[in-house]
């Protein structure tokens, strides 16, 4: 039970970061926002507990 909220967390902690490199390119450098979407959508997914 321990390892997977411990999971949860890692992957929620993912999600934030990788939510703030996409917010970045999308000031930086909006052409190149797609490449974090991946990221955030696939660890999103795991933090939900949908896959």
């Amino acid at each position: 039970m321990e390892q997977t909220q411990d999971k949860t967390k890692t992957y929620w902690l993912y999600t934030f970061i990788s939510l703030a490199v996409m917010i970045g390119l999308l000031i930086v450098i909006p052409a190149w926002f797609w490449l974090a979407l991946p990221f955030f959508l696939t660890y999103l997914v795991l933090a939900f507990g949908a896959m």
